[in-house]
């Protein structure tokens, strides 16, 4: 048993090395092509990482291998070395290009720019790398802007992966492009990190499902016939949830600080173009985000008021019906002001509200 394990196992050591030595010619080949900004493509790399991923003998696992000396481990071990030898030379270099090209592409687009500055800066070394975060930009925000398919073979998202987690690891990386690093600045910066925050904030989905001010629920049961739009609007359509008494003090304030501390992580991300944002601090982030909210909620409320106004007096029975309840004590009017008092005076208590009703 010994001796025919010690057999089976030289043999599959044998079987390795040859597979090894037929890729050698090949990824040098592949290696030595240079990855081009202006032309990128993926597909001669991928295909040789295939070859490597294809080039793998299995272990023997007859019975009798399990009681005599193996080669598992070490069979495993350069296997593992081959192919991370192969992402970091092979696959890493095209992967940047690509990259690269894909920003000079977008180089004016602000929104698109951050994340891409933000993976560019993780992938050559300038910032340390969060796996998680360009996995997930490299499979779901890269694609649809790059000049050429970065997934165009089965295997393709798979070898990518690999190659960003093995990246975590890397002591040595790819040398940034310092003009396109420069450019992409100051793409950047044309949107402060308060405002990218804000816009955050606002698709936060505890801020984004308080329900909207609906005027037709508080100007009372005439309220449809005293009152019109400019814009000829219902009285259905009102403020948006986030702009209410309930969004400010249930949701935004809950939210502000946590995406002001997201928000921040990504600071390093404007450092050299725009020290304001890059030397923030998250308290002074959530006041910036604040301002900005504060700056909106008049705006929201400012517009919905300029919208209402008196319908108009069609008849002498319309005439005489709406003054009617413009006079009365408690007028489709007084209801509307009352409401809108107390969405916007945020400074109340909830106590305070219930005095005033």
């Amino acid at each position: 048993l010994f001796t025919w394990s010690y057999f089976d196992n030289r043999n599959a050591i044998t079987e390795q090395a040859g597979q090894f030595e037929a890729l050698q010619q090949p990824l040098t080949d592949v290696a030595a092509m240079p990855a081009a900004v202006e032309q990128p493509t993926m597909d001669g790399a991928l295909a040789a990482m295939d070859a490597v991923a294809a080039a793998r003998t299995a272990p023997p696992d007859a019975v009798h291998n399990l009681l005599g000396p193996t080669a598992s481990a070490e069979l495993v071990r350069a296997q593992t070395d081959t192919y991370d030898h192969a992402l970091r030379n092979v696959l890493e270099p095209h992967m940047v290009a690509l990259l690269e090209a894909t920003m000079w592409r977008q180089i004016r687009d602000p929104d698109f720019m951050l994340g891409a500055l933000k993976t560019y800066r993780m992938m050559t070394g300038l910032s340390q790398m969060d796996t998680d975060f360009v996995q997930n930009w490299w499979v779901n925000s890269l694609p649809q802007f790059a000049p050429a398919p970065p997934f165009p073979t089965a295997d393709a998202e798979e070898h990518q992966l690999a190659a960003i987690r093995r990246m975590a690891v890397d002591d040595s990386y790819i040398a940034p492009d310092k003009e396109l690093v420069a450019e992409a600045l100051k793409t950047v910066c044309t949107i402060s990190l308060p405002e990218r925050a804000y816009k955050q904030l606002l698709a936060d989905p505890e801020v984004a499902a308080v329900k909207e001010w609906v005027p037709a629920n508080f100007a009372g049961p005439n309220g449809a016939k005293v009152f019109a739009r400019r814009s000829d609007k219902t009285l259905r359509v009102g403020v948006p949830g986030p702009y209410t008494y309930t969004g400010f003090h249930d949701a935004i304030l809950d939210r502000v600080e946590d995406v002001a501390g997201q928000a921040a992580l990504d600071r390093a991300v404007f450092a050299g173009g725009c020290s304001e944002n890059s030397e923030t601090s998250v308290s002074a982030l959530s006041e910036d985000i604040l301002k900005l909210y504060y700056d909106d909620y008049i705006a929201q409320w400012d517009s919905f008021l300029r919208d209402m106004r008196l319908a108009p007096l069609t008849d002498l029975n319309v005439a005489s019906e709406n003054l009617k309840d413009l006079s009365s004590a408690d007028s489709a009017l007084k209801r509307l002001l009352t409401a809108v008092v107390q969405e916007t005076d945020l400074t109340r208590s909830d106590d305070a509200a219930a005095d005033d009703k």
